[in-house]
């Protein structure tokens, strides 16, 4: 009987059969070509995406107001949460991009089905969340949206595994990026959610069209028994849904408790500074997209310690971009905000002592881009385990520090909740810090890491000012 890509996997770190120089030299540069290409387009659709969202934030804040812009953002927030909950599609990705030595990938057979029994779950949940936030009509379209979504999860791995991952990304963020305008335009209508559910709706039925189409087909001599498919994915699937449940916590406990906790006014000055802190997320979710499937193929080609060397150089150079970026996104925050989102908000930042809150998360997005690089690496392993762990620990934290915190200061404790919540990636730095080679790049990972963040802080520091005594001095209710 022919072996399984699981079975074949019993003993992970086993490197495969080592390649001619020449061989090693034509295949690192192909991939480095193919990475490249792919990084670009996935960049470029990203920008398209935080073009319309940078220019739709005070559009949207200008037309909806604090009140209706925090019910929009909890729609929006509810979107992430539920597409993060699509199991199948991180295993698929993975398996996929596990070429064979002819080259072939395999497991298309069950792909469909496995995407498929995603998507109805996914469904279920998401007709009880839009019963929720809108009544029955948002929750059967919402469920409908969150169905197709899944659905893409076999065709984008398959475009994954053929080095064409920007090509899918762009399919998808071009796709979403057009809901977005079209959700842009109605706001000069109505405020209603029905009207944002049905556009994300039709987006993500134009993604599953457009992408069956264009992705390859697998080899059929590697489809394995659905059943024996579905063992070997369950432990994976309840690491990955676990992960999810817990992301969503991080994602959203801050914002739900505060919404229970503040006007509606000081809820909506606090979710569009958080909107517009994590638009930077854009950037740091292609690049994960693009690391994953070529950690996935570096780890199967040459085993895990060049694969962990390899991310301790990426990482470093991502890392200081990153820190050059933020740094002068929080030395000139107090513009920033008052030209994106008015004067309409900026004048309710000082009363509230809120102003300063966008400094802070920035802060937080910088150590949250760890997690993004992170986690291809340690799903390239097959160890779907470990950041599966560290994230619920950080959520149970987050819950226990949030429901003190964020009654007892308002937005102020809603950003504490917030970097609590970061002690998640902070973790995943320190235990592959600890399983890299000793040596100088280590060394220098370590200084960087640090000195980077310290120095991030310090300046998040020093535009608080003299804000930070009326923020955690003064009673919530000031921030009503």
């Amino acid at each position: 009987m022919e072996e399984s890509v699981l079975a074949r996997e019993a003993s992970p770190n086993t490197p495969r059969p080592r390649r001619t120089a020449a061989e090693e030299r034509m295949t690192s540069a192909h991939g480095a070509r193919a990475q490249a290409r792919s990084l670009g387009q996935l960049l470029g659709s990203q920008l398209v995406v935080s073009a319309c969202g940078l220019a739709s934030l005070p559009i949207l804040a200008r037309n909806l107001g604090p009140e209706a812009y925090g019910r929009f953002s909890v729609f929006v927030l509810a979107l992430g949460v539920l597409s993060n909950l699509d199991v199948a599609r991180p295993i698929l990705v993975r398996e996929m991009s596990r070429t064979d030595g002819d080259g072939s990938t395999g497991r298309d057979e069950t792909a469909t089905t496995l995407a498929a029994t995603s998507g109805w779950l996914l469904a279920a949940v998401s007709l009880g969340l839009g019963w929720v936030l809108g009544g029955p009509l948002v929750g059967g379209v919402l469920a409908a949206a969150t169905f197709l979504h899944a659905l893409t999860a076999a065709p984008f791995a398959r475009l994954s595994a053929a080095g064409r991952v920007g090509v899918a990304g762009a399919v998808r963020n071009g796709f979403w990026a057009l809901a977005l305008v079209v959700v842009v335009a109605l706001s000069f209508t109505t405020t209603a959610p029905h009207a944002w559910v049905w556009a994300f709706l039709g987006a993500n039925a134009l993604i599953l069209t457009v992408l069956l189409r264009i992705a390859p087909s697998s080899s059929p001599t590697l489809r394995a028994p659905r059943a024996r498919a579905f063992v070997g994915f369950s432990s994976w699937s309840t690491d990955v849904l676990l992960f999810a449940l817990a992301a969503a916590v991080v994602t959203s406990c801050d914002k739900l408790l505060l919404q229970g906790n503040a006007s509606e006014a000081s809820f909506g000055r606090y979710a569009a500074q958080y909107d517009l802190a994590i638009k930077i997320n854009i950037l740091s979710t292609a690049l994960s997209s693009v690391l994953y499937p070529a950690f996935s193929r570096l780890y199967a080609d040459r085993g895990d310690a060049a694969a962990s060397e390899h991310f301790l150089r990426v990482s470093g150079r991502i890392a200081a971009c990153y820190f050059i970026g933020i740094a002068a996104l929080i030395a000139l925050h107090e513009p920033i905000l008052r030209l994106v989102l008015g004067e309409g908000f900026a004048a309710g930042f000082a009363a509230g002592g809120e102003l300063q809150v966008y400094a802070l998360m920035l802060v937080g997005v910088f150590v949250h881009l760890f997690g993004f690089l992170i986690t291809p690496l340690q799903r390239a392993r097959g160890d779907f385990r470990t950041h599966r762990s560290v994230y619920v620990v950080s959520a149970a934290l987050m819950i226990v520090v949030g429901l003190f915190a964020i009654p007892a200061y308002g937005p102020a404790g809603a950003v504490v909740a917030y970097l609590t919540a970061r002690t998640a990636e902070v973790a995943l730095v320190a235990y592959e810090l600890r399983r890299a080679t000793p040596g100088p790049l280590r060394t220098r990972s370590v200084l960087g890491f640090v000195a980077m963040l310290g120095t991030l802080i310090a300046l998040a520091a020093l535009a608080l000012g003299g804000a930070f005594d009326g923020i955690f001095l003064e009673p919530a209710g000031g921030a009503r």
